[in-house]
């Protein structure tokens, strides 16, 4: 049974493996490794789509957005339909959220009985012009990130300590309620790569470098060679890409701060032992690996994502088992043994063949484009585009893409019949959704032409004066 009370900590962009308890063996994370070591670590949990908007709007569902219809980061989730926080309230939960959602707006009933701080899309917007798909915009505004760089604060560090000192004071004020569920949603590892200087100084002298910085894979495949054309990362030399990751491991840590002080204000209140945690990111972010910066591809780096399941009851261990973060629904929401609950995936005999789905139609892509992750192979499937499929035991790195080898093209063929299972439609049918309801958006907005010379969209502001 679960604990009377719910505590999910989430973070955004950050990559699975840049956590100590995930490998890492420079970043300093000792709340979260520890949060870990008295939970389930899953070592392959996958985001429902590698950006904010579509991401966000699926793990509040747990329906996948070609479902929902919630496209890119200007098609937010407003409501329907029904989420975790939906039902928990309707059960007479106190169900609370703190900082970032990234909905549409907080005139929408999300289900909440309360928002603090709440983060939501600029003006109710959002990217619209991320729904523009061919020609692909040029996104010049990613140049900033090579210009941005610490130590220092930003707008989004001053956010997260308000998150933190919010959530701390909620949990004094709230402990002793019968029956809650807060969500405590930061920004951080987040762009701008600017981090507080006590943290960046735990990395200033680390060569931290990108494994693989150049983009060989990229630049010859169509779709995404057209991404990266379309963010622009061109001002990134070794040194900016050094302080660049600096940077990034400085937030890293300063994220598991707060979430070490939110923590000891649970332990503090006695409340521990009666809450069950979840850890998780939206998505990941592509770290300087083969020229890319932040989201929107299906390396790991950027779709893959940390996720720790502490149950108070206790449950130690590692899952090795591909999941989706559509399963926060379901563990919030039901009792094993309920298939898609964390706790019944870590000990179900299916294990690592169970097929995970990720999925992208945002900003930067031509065409729709799809990923199913089964046992040690990732197929990435590209409409009107070559395949890709890689075996992650043998190249975790994914510098090997094997779909002109013969010796994998049934692997290719059962993968492609497993993923249509899973998407319940074909590829092409998905597509052409998601395009509809773009060109849709677009016509709303004064057409694919008035959109294009509007301002370019940046990073959202916060929900605080910036001082």
């Amino acid at each position: 049974m679960s604990a009377p009370n719910q505590l999910i900590l989430m973070s955004d962009e950050h990559a699975r493996r840049v956590l100590g308890c995930y490998g890492d063996p420079v970043v300093q994370t000792p709340h979260l490794d520890a949060l870990a070591a008295r939970g389930i670590r899953f070592t392959s949990a996958y985001t429902p789509s590698p950006i904010c908007v579509p991401a966000r709007a699926a793990i509040a569902t747990g329906q996948p957005i070609h479902k929902t219809g919630h496209w890119d980061n200007a098609h937010p989730y407003d409501g329907h339909p029904n989420s975790w926080a939906h039902i928990l309230r309707e059960r007479g939960k106190n169900v609370v959220s703190i900082g970032k959602l990234h909905y549409r707006d907080a005139s929408c009933d999300t289900g909440f009985s309360q928002q603090i701080l709440p983060m939501h899309l600029e003006n109710g917007v959002g990217d619209i012009a991320g729904s523009i798909r061919a020609p692909l915009p040029v996104r010049h505004q990613s140049r900033a990130l090579a210009k941005n760089l610490g130590p220092g604060e930003s707008s989004y560090t001053r956010y997260d300590r308000a998150i933190c000192d919010a959530a701390c004071a909620w949990i004094d004020d709230n402990a002793g309620q019968e029956g809650w569920t807060l969500l405590v949603s930061f920004v951080s590892p987040h762009f701008p790569l600017i981090s507080p200087p006590e943290f960046y100084d735990l990395y200033r002298d680390a060569d931290l470098y990108p494994k693989c910085p150049e983009p060989d894979e990229v630049a010859h495949h169509s779709w995404l060679s057209a991404l990266r054309r379309s963010y622009v990362y061109d001002n990134f030399d070794p040194d900016k890409r050094r302080e660049a990751l600096r940077n990034y491991y400085g937030l890293v840590s300063f994220l598991d701060a707060n979430i070490g002080a939110v923590l000891d204000s649970l332990n503090r209140n006695g409340a521990a032992e009666n809450t069950d945690i979840i850890y998780l990111s939206d998505h990941g972010d592509n770290l300087g690996e083969r020229g890319m910066w932040g989201k929107s591809t299906f390396f790991e780096d950027s779709v893959g994502v940390p996720l720790i399941y502490a149950p108070a009851a206790g449950a130690a261990g590692v899952c090795d088992a591909p999941v989706s973060l559509t399963s926060l629904f379901a563990t919030l929401t039901e009792q094993p043994p309920h298939p898609d609950h964390l706790a019944t995936i870590a000990t179900s005999p299916i294990g690592s063949d169970r097929p995970v789905m990720s999925q992208y139609h945002a900003a930067g892509s031509m065409d729709a484009a799809f990923m199913l992750r089964q046992g040690r192979y990732k197929l990435c499937h590209y409409v009107n585009h070559n395949d890709q499929i890689f075996d992650l035991v043998e190249d975790p790195l994914e510098r090997k893409d094997l779909s002109s080898t013969p010796d994998f093209q049934s692997i290719i063929d059962d993968m492609q019949g497993t993923l249509m299972q899973v998407l319940g439609q074909s590829p092409q049918m998905i597509d052409q959704l998601a395009k509809s309801a773009q060109f849709e958006l677009l016509r709303a907005h004064g057409g694919e032409n008035a959109v294009r010379n509007l301002p370019k969209h940046g990073s959202t502001s916060v929900p605080m004066p910036d001082h």
